[in-house]
């Protein structure tokens, strides 16, 4: 259903279950449960707006368990281990502040202002409605 990943709020269904898993899983398949809650403990330190002092601890952990498991480290993967705690040093805050939660609402919001004005791309007033759209969405929201 979302491209065999699990992503925003599967993904925290799925760390919302982990103690499921832990008591459902076979023994062999624990290092994963081990990992994954790795994983939530650095949503929890890094992924809000305030940054929890132990970020630097958490990322490490989910970096040791992680390659543990022997599996590709795929970009996101990486982004966490080096990028991730390299931003917070450098900003000092947590990553909720930059994330695109913000902006997938918003954008999430202004389609339904659009899809009362909206015409197609190819469309001479194209131009238009899309300025009427906006005018009408940033004035209801100021």
């Amino acid at each position: 259903m979302h491209g065999g990943s699990f992503t925003g709020n599967s993904c925290k269904k799925l760390l919302k279950n982990l103690d499921f898993l832990e008591e459902n899983l076979p023994i062999s398949l624990l290092k994963y449960v081990t990992c994954l809650k790795a994983f939530d403990d650095v949503t929890k330190s890094t992924f809000r707006t305030n940054l929890d002092p132990s970020y630097k601890t958490t990322i490490n952990h989910f970096k040791s368990s992680f390659l543990k498991l022997g599996i590709k480290t795929t970009p996101k993967i990486h982004a966490v281990f080096f990028h991730v705690q390299e931003f917070c040093e450098k900003t000092d805050l947590g990553l909720g502040t930059y994330s695109e939660q913000a902006s997938e609402a918003v954008h999430s919001d202004f389609s339904v202002i659009w899809n009362r004005f909206k015409v197609l791309e190819n469309n001479p007033t194209f131009s238009n409605q899309l300025l009427a759209a906006v005018t009408f969405y940033n004035t209801s929201h100021i």
